[in-house]
């Protein structure tokens, strides 16, 4: 294991690579196993955290096959733990890492990092999410020679749809998500590889002004917005492209409705909707940590995330729902260029 300052690599043209070239310099450079190299941007990596990560390293180098074979194509069912017991029978004496998954404290379930991992070699044949995917990648249609950013990445899989010399930068902030990414592109028989990093969309590791295009997939809505649209528009070049999906009323109502929904679940799904409310009376609760504990996450409309964009430096090109639940926005998706 080694930390170093990000140099340059080489791509198909034997030109540096404009992935690593807009990197400002703070995030650490990790590479665990000599196979997974991934950018850390976190602050602060101690010597602990660093353990644990070659840990996880360590255990998909030993079992990223058995993974890929005993869930590849298939999508993530609603039981997490029957999901977790079907890898666990195919991998050697479940030897499932889930001590070393929790240690991470990681955002996201092991079971959907795992069926993120897995589902790499079949996106385009099983995507559950193939309509919002279509929808950013007919929206930004990056060229080759263009730097795209994936802010909210997860394993960077989405970056499969776009051709080589597309120079591509993924940021999450889940350290395992990005690992499993770092492991599964190694195997992908292309010329380029993404460069991801583990870090907040809300600080990216990115010189002012250096990409072309920002995609973010039902992301944003998690997030402080209007500091994570600032953010976004400081690494765009002027009249750069920006193409996001979030939720809609539509998905909390689906929820809800669910025969699964118990009463805690809709005490959390009551905070969503309180969320929502609050943004709509022009409270930007979002930036603060005592209101964010009443609320929840912020579902949007076609016409409530174009004035989020339009009153925070962005010029809205299209707004339109991907999928709607009985009449009301499930997904929405937005294309926007910088002013």
């Amino acid at each position: 294991m080694s930390n170093a300052r990000c140099p340059s690599v080489e791509g198909d043209s034997g030109q540096p690579r404009g992935g690593l070239d807009v990197l400002d310099g703070s995030a650490t450079r990790l590479q665990l196993l000599g196979a997974i190299d991934i950018h850390y941007g976190l602050g602060g990596l101690s010597s602990e955290k660093l353990e644990r990560a070659s840990r996880f390293a360590g255990w998909l180098s030993e079992h990223y096959v058995q993974v890929n074979d005993a869930a590849a194509g298939q999508l993530l069912p609603s039981s997490e733990p029957a999901y977790l017991s079907k890898i666990h029978r195919r991998l050697p004496n479940g030897s499932v890492p889930e001590d070393v998954f929790v240690d991470f404290a990681s955002r996201m379930p092991f079971s959907q990092v795992l069926g993120d991992l897995a589902d790499f070699g079949n996106m385009r044949a099983h995507d559950k999410d193939a309509d919002m995917r279509g929808y950013i990648g007919e929206a930004l249609s990056p060229q080759r020679g263009e730097t795209l950013l994936d802010a909210g990445c997860s394993t960077g899989r989405t970056f499969l749809a776009y051709v080589d010399g597309v120079h591509c930068i993924g940021i999450d902030i889940d350290l395992a998500s990005v690992l499993v990414g770092a492991h599964a592109w190694t195997a992908q028989p292309r010329n380029g590889k993404p460069t991801l990093c583990c870090g907040s969309i809300l600080s990216v590791p990115i010189v002012d002004h250096s990409i072309d295009c920002v995609q973010s997939l039902v992301v944003l809505g998690y997030t402080p917005i209007r500091s994570a649209l600032k953010e976004i528009r400081r690494v765009l070049k002027p009249g750069g492209r920006l193409a996001i999906t979030l939720e809609g009323p539509g998905f909390l109502r689906e929820l809800w409705e669910g025969q699964e929904a118990s009463l805690k679940d809709k005490l959390g799904l009551a905070r969503w909707y309180s969320g929502t409310k609050l943004q709509e009376a022009g409270l930007y609760w979002q930036g603060s940590r005592q209101l964010g504990r009443l609320a929840g996450i912020v579902l949007y409309t076609p016409a409530s995330i174009s004035r989020v964009l339009e009153a925070n430096g962005f010029e809205v090109v299209d707004a339109r729902t991907l999928r709607d639940y009985r009449g009301l926005p499930r997904v929405v998706g937005v294309t926007a260029r910088s002013r």
